[in-house]
Order: structure tokens, then C-alpha cells, then sequence
């Protein structure tokens, strides 16, 4: 409210000054136009439709001005009042470009011909509007126009709207040497105003310390509602590779590019957005650390034992295993007391367990082991003593083991190696290990071991943790960071995991971070590849709704981007045996047939349920079309899971004219920032060079805020 009172002052305070000022400039030779005094009014910015929209300014170019423009556009002029006329044009049309300071869905535009002497009147004109300052559309041809006032329709959303017309005297006009108008007026008609959320942008644009990020998530700390407008008393924000240190207010440099790859942001409702916000890393600002490591990935942890990285295949025990993947393998520092545990969350039956050995050193792999499951009072008992192949390293390798476990039915496994094939005897190692159950699913398993070595070789010194969206569930935060590796030419996800977070007095306690393996990157039979942990919607906790499911979207990336979908319930949230997921018909346990739902998604978004509203009951997928478009847009569905409609733009970015070599990505929507009728989006910017990363405007979040009209 208190913005759009100074907005309205502030536009107030520029008309009326206009209208008494007396340096217009001087007319033209053979036509003078007298500028008359316009009575101030009070314009209230145009949200309700059939509202005036105001316009921002006007550009006449490659002709002779006659009149003032600004006086022209002036929102309390009357029609009768400081009329306009061009003339010499050098083209064959002329062109009037009007702008506003947003985009709006226009109904119509009354424009009224010229009412003073002489034969300069229109008599039919084009209309061409565009959301940006290129790419126009035609939405009317060659209109002929009445006398005084024509109601032109426009139906269209637009914030750029030229009127286009001959330069050719009696064609153009009724004859005379100028082309002459009296007034144009707009009309909002149903549908979204989009405006630049400039107090939001600017919050994140910091001159010291935390000065930029990208990858920016929200959620509510307070009772972890996510539908559009729910309450919130403290706000978290998590964003990925962040700049820490000071630039120049003067000259916008950064004085340092000391880069780190996660922080956070808290926001507790102040007199400004700005003064409520504040941002967390580790370290200082002249030595910063990340708050998430992705240690628990790396090395010869055990947790590569049941992850996917280094296969060839994620949906099958036929999978081959590479040893060209770094970090994919087990491998121990001692040579005694050395056990393995295998979780798989709840009490499940078995079908049988698949055994790779190590192919990168092979003298390393376990040669004997015993098997033990834990039984239903709490104990483990050996299922038997075996022998496992060493492997080669003319890799990949099938796996070198297969045990048949029909009739065993457990939650938790162990393995307990007892030599390997080195005559020294220095370590144990192990590839991998999988177990499947029931019609030969394969299960996730959450591996442990007492022991692991944490080597890393140059290229793992390159892993960082980048932080996709999560959920507040209780007292604890979740989230879905992506392991990422540097490889020669570009970084390459090599995992999806999970962090676990305790919250406390509205703060995560970071230090007590615990992180798990998930089965939520796999590849497709047809050579897709599927990541979830883009998007995170929990319905369970919005009270008027009959859904108890966390919804975790993702995307298949195959002849394009497509959104997919999984949900599982909030206390089986760490068990990934009872996850489900869209085929397009049902859920069902199997990731890899995850169906497609609307192609050209981006790697971050948002799915987000509207309570109220012209949208009630929906449920809106905010993206940025393709990932790289810069078409932030929209689509709406009925269902958590689709059908979805085609996408609606909303709005282009325009970082790219503003700043060399720079691209935006990643639209989402925040919905605690928002309300019903107005939805807050935000997307990423940034550049191609370090040297264009050097100026602290480029790369920070971006905000829009979408007004509904109905």
C-alpha cells in the first residue's frame, strides 16, 4: 500500500510540474501547436480492467516533431488538449513507439484524429506491440480511422505499442503536409500485468561481503507451508556459487572473485525488504567457506557402494561398471575390524544381491566375505560365507558375484571381508553392491562402512554440492544437492544426493549436516537422463486439501527437457523404497518410467498451488522455457501431476541488452513472497567471462511480480 502511494505521488508531482513549465520547444514552420496548462488529477496505476494505462514515454524517430510528447502522453490532458503532428519523414511509413513501465494486456486504445485546422488527420493506420524492444506482431492492419475517435481493439499483451502509418500526404492523412493526432488512450484489459520487482532485485545487488549468487530457493521456516501467500514469520533462502567481498559503489567492480559454492539468506518481514534480509557462509569475508562439502561423495567414501555413479545403466544388475568414474568406488585404510552396512530403511523381501569388484586396482578387491541380515528381533544372522571374483581392469565390467536371497526378508544388511587378492595386504575394496527385491526391483540401500579412505584425485578436488530446491518438514530441512565433477571441457553431475538439516529457533544448524545417497539420477533405456530434486511442492501441509503427498519434480533430458514427478509421503521422506513415481497413468516404484509431462522445462523450477484467486485450485509450473530462453513462462494444470497447458510467456529478460556476455536461466516462483493475485518469480543472470563477472550488477537474482487482472 505505502508503495503505491509514493508511486501515485511521485507520478502526480511529474505531471503537474510538466503542465506549468515554459521551455517547450518551438514549433515548427507552418504549423505551431500552443501547449495549454493541464489541470492536475490524481492517476492511479492501472490494475483493474478498464483502467487507464499510462504511458511512459513516446519515440518518434526519422521525422520532424511538431508539439511535445510528453505533453502528448500527459494521463490528465483532454483530448482537445496538446495535440501532436510529425512530417519529412525519410521512410514510407512513420512510426510512433509508445512504452510503458511494464508489460499490460491492452483491451483496446482510443485514439482521436487530429480536431485542429488543416488536413493532416489519419485515415488508416497499423498497430504492431511487442513485450520488448524487438520482435513485434501486427495485431491490426491498415485500419481506417474515424474523424475524432476510433476505438482500435488490441487484445494483446504488450509493453511496446507502435501506431504505423503512410508518409504519403492523402494516403496517410486527408492531404495535408503533417500527420497530426489529438490524443491515444489505453485500456487494461483482463489478464497479467508484469512489472520489474526492483526493491527485490536491488536487495541481493550487495556491495560487501555476500555480493551475488545464483540458484536461489525459498521456504518457509516458520510452519513449512509452501501454497501461494501462506503465512511466514522468518523466510530461508539457499543459494549455490556465491561471490563474498567488497566492490566499488563508484565504479561497480569487484575487488575480489573470491567464489565459494553454497550459501544461505534469512528474510524476517522489516520496513524493507533489504533491511530484513541478511546472509550466512562460513569463514569470514576474506576467507569464506562453503556450508555444505561434498566430502560424504568423494574419495573411496562407502556411500559409492550403492550410488549409480560409474554404471552404465541404473535400471538393471546387468549393469556395467567403468573405473574411468572418479569416486565411485569403496576402499578401506585399515586391514581388521572392516564391516559394511547396507540400510534399506524398512523391513523388505529379498530377491537376490549383485557384487562388483574393485577394477581400478583389483589386488585391492574382497576375496572372501561373510553376508549377515538382520533379523525381526534385532540381531544379524550370517547368511553364508562367499568367495567374489577378482575383477580385471579391461573395464566396464559386468558384476563378479550373484547371491541368491529368496526367502529373506530384512531391513539392514552387513558384509564382513576377511582377506583380498594383495600379498601385503594394505586395503579392502569393493565396486559396488546392489540388491533387488520383489519381481527383481532394485533397492536403494543407504551403505556405511567403520572405515573409509578419503583420498581425491586432482579432478574430485573440483566437487562441490550444488543446491537444488528442498522442503521444511518438522524441525528439519531437506534438500537435494547435485554432486558436480569438472571434467576437461564442461562440469558434469555425477549424483543426486540428500542433505538433512536440523532447524533450531528458525536457523539450520549447518555443522550438523547429514547427507545421504539417493537413486534419483538414472538413465533411460532409450539413453535419456533423469535428475529430480528441481522443484519441491508439499501438499500435505495445506489443511484444505485431501493430498498427504510431498510432490519432488524433476526432468528427463531426452530430445529436450521434460518435467517429471515423484511424491512420497513426509515421514517416509528418507526412505527412497517407498518413493513413487508419474508414469503418466499411476505412480508406481520404478524411476526410469517416469513419464514426460511438458517439454522445455528448465533444471530449476516451480510447481506451485493456488488457494484463491482467479487461478483457485490450480496448479502453476513456472520456468524458463528451455533453460537458457530467457522466456520466463508459465503453464497450469488441474493436478500436481498434469496434464499441463501449453506454456503462456510472460515476460523476456533483457540483462543480455544491458550487459556484455551475459545469459539468463532458471525461472521459478516464490510463493511465500506472493499472494493470490500477485506472484512473485524470480530467474539467475550471468555471464560467459570472469571479466564481465567483475561488474556486482550482473550476477545476482532478478524479480518480476505478476499482477492478475480478471
Amino acid at each position: 500500500m505505502r508503495k503505491g502511494m509514493v508511486c501515485m505521488l511521485m507520478l502526480t508531482t511529474w505531471w503537474v510540474l510538466l503542465s506549468c513549465r515554459d521551455d517547450a520547444p518551438p514549433p515548427q514552420t507552418g504549423l505551431e501547436i500552443v501547449l495549454e496548462a493541464v489541470e492536475p488529477c490524481t492517476v492511479h496505476p492501472a490494475r483493474t480492467a478498464g483502467d487507464t494505462v499510462v504511458v511512459k514515454s513516446l519515440r518518434i524517430d526519422d521525422a520532424v516533431v511538431t508539439g511535445d510528447p510528453d505533453a502528448f502522453i500527459h494521463p490528465c490532458k483532454a483530448t482537445t488538449q496538446n495535440p501532436l503532428a510529425v512530417s519529412e519523414g525519410i521512410r514510407n511509413t512513420f512510426i510512433m513507439e509508445f512504452q510503458f513501465d511494464g508489460i499490460y494486456p491492452l483491451a483496446d486504445m482510443d485514439l482521436t484524429n487530429w480536431l485542429g485546422e488543416g488536413d493532416y488527420a489519419l485515415q488508416a493506420i497499423s498497430v504492431d506491440v511487442s513485450i520488448e524492444p524487438r520482435g513485434f506482431s501486427r495485431v491490426v492492419q491498415q485500419l481506417p480511422l474515424d474523424a475524432q475517435t476510433t476505438r482500435v481493439p488490441i487484445n494483446r499483451a504488450a509493453r511496446y505499442v507502435r501506431i504505423v502509418f503512410s508518409t504519403q500526404p492523402g494516403t496517410g492523412n486527408t492531404g495535408g503536409e503533417y500527420f497530426g493526432l489529438n490524443a491515444v488512450r489505453f485500456t487494461l484489459g483482463s489478464g497479467k500485468i508484469v512489472l520489474e520487482e526492483d526493491d527485490l532485485s536491488h536487495a541481493f545487488r550487495r556491495y560487501e561481503g555476500w555480493s551475488g549468487a545464483d540458484g536461489i530457493f525459498s521456504f518457509n521456516l516458520t510452519d513449512g507451508r509452501t501454497h501461494i501467500g501462506a503465512d511466514f514469520e522468518r523466510l530461508l533462502f539457499i543459494f549455490s556459487d556465491t561471490f563474498i567481498g567488497p566492490s566499488g559503489t563508484h565504479n561497480h567492480v569487484r575487488q575480489t572473485m573470491r567464489l565459494i559454492n553454497n550459501t544461505l539468506g534469512y528474510y524476517t518481514p522489516a520496513e524493507t525488504f533489504s533491511e530484513g534480509l541478511e546472509f550466512v557462509y562460513a569463514g569470514t569475508e576474506a576467507l569464506p567457506r562453503n556450508l555444505f562439502e561434498p566430502d560424504y561423495y568423494i574419495g573411496y567414501h562407502a556411500s559409492n557402494l550403492s550410488d549409480f555413479d560409474g554404471f552404465d545403466r541404473t535400471d538393471s544388475p546387468q549393469a556395467r561398471l567403468d573405473n574411468r568414474a572418479l569416486g565411485a568406488m569403496w576402499r578401506s585404510t585399515m586391514q581388521t575390524d572392516i564391516s559394511l552396512s547396507f540400510s534399506l530403511h524398512e523391513r523388505l523381501p529379498l530377491g537376490a544381491a549383485y557384487l562388483w569388484n574393485d577394477n581400478v586396482d583389483p589386488s585391492f578387491g574382497i576375496q572372501t566375505f561373510e553376508l549377515l541380515a538382520k533379523t525381526e528381533h534385532g540381531e544379524f544372522e550370517s547368511l553364508g560365507v562367499y568367495t567374489l571374483p577378482q575383477a580385471t581392469t579391461d573395464a566396464p565390467t559386468p558384476y563378479q558375484l550373484a547371491i541368491d536371497l529368496e526367502g529373506v526378508e530384512t531391513e539392514s544388511l552387513k558384509i564382513i571381508p576377511f582377506d583380498n587378492y594383495e600379498s601385503t595386504f594394505t586395503h579392502f575394496a569393493l565396486g559396488k553392491v546392489m540388491f533387488t527385491g520383489e519381481e527383481g526391483r532394485v533397492l536403494h540401500a543407504q551403505s556405511a562402512a567403520t572405515d573409509s579412505l578419503f583420498g581425491r584425485d586432482a579432478t574430485e578436488n573440483s566437487a562441490r554440492l550444488w543446491l537444488q530446491d528442498g522442503v521444511v518438514i518438522g524441525d528439519v530441512f531437506y534438500n537435494f544437492p547435485i554432486v558436480v565433477k569438472d571434467s576437461p571441457d564442461l562440469f558434469k553431475v555425477h549424483q543426486v544426493g540428500l542433505s538433512r538439516v536440523p532447524i533450531v529457533a528458525g536457523e539450520l544448524m549447518t555443522t550438523e549436516t547429514a547427507y545421504f545417497t539417493t537413486p534419483l539420477q538414472a538413465r533411460t533405456a532409450d539413453g535419456g537422463e533423469l535428475f529430480f530434486g528441481a522443484g519441491v511442492m508439499n501438499l500435505s501441509t495445506h489443511q484444505d486439501l485431501d493430498d498427504p503427498y510431498v510432490y519432488v519434480y524433476g526432468y528427463l533430458d531426452f530430445d529436450g527437457r521434460h518435467l517429471t514427478v515423484a511424491r512420497v509421503l513426509p515421514e517416509q521422506f528418507e526412505n527412497f523404497n517407498a518413493w513413487t513415481f508419474y508414469d503418466g497413468n499411476t505412480f508406481q516404484p520404478d524411476i526410469h518410467l517416469s513419464a514426460p509431462l511438458i517439454k522445455g522445462v528448465s533444471a530449476e523450477l516451480s510447481v506451485s498451488y493456488v488457494p484463491e484467486g482467479p487461478y483457485e485450485g490450480r496448479y502453476v509450473l513456472t520456468v524458463m522455457e528451455n533453460t537458457l530462453s530467457g522466456r520466463v513462462s508459465v503453464a497450469y494444470a488441474e493436478t500436481p501431476y498434469g496434464p499441463f497447458s501449453a506454456f503462456e510467456l510472460l515476460y523476456r529478460t533483457q540483462e543480455h541488452q544491458q550487459f556484455n556476455n551475459t545469459f539468463t536461466y532458471n525461472a521459478k516462483m516464490h510463493p511465500l513472497l506472493s499472494t493470490a493475485n500477485e506472484w512473485i518469480i524470480s530467474y539467475n543472470v550471468n555471464a560467459t567471462t570472469n571479466f564481465a563477472l567483475r561488474d556486482v550488477r550482473i550476477y545476482h537474482p532478478r524479480f518480476i511480480r505478476v499482477i492478475l487482472v480478471p
